[in-house]
């Protein structure tokens, strides 16, 4: 499953993806990543066994076993 953040350019995938369009929050579990692309292009990738974020305050949260490969 994706979730894709136009504004932020932001990609949430995981084998599963919740997204609560009242909370505007989005929990991925199940090899989960979150990928940021800068103007540049240029990708950050964040994976962990739980990855939650808000695009509303653009705060994200990565639970246990954190890479960040950028």
């Amino acid at each position: 499953m994706r979730g894709y953040d136009d504004e932020n350019h932001l990609l949430l995938a995981g084998h599963q993806v919740v997204y609560d369009r009242g909370t505007n929050e989005a929990e991925a579990r199940g090899e989960p990543s979150l990928t940021s692309t800068d103007v540049d292009g240029v990708k950050t990738v964040i994976t962990a066994r739980v990855l939650r974020m808000n695009t509303e305050t653009r705060v994200a949260e990565a639970i246990d076993s954190v890479f960040v490969v950028r």
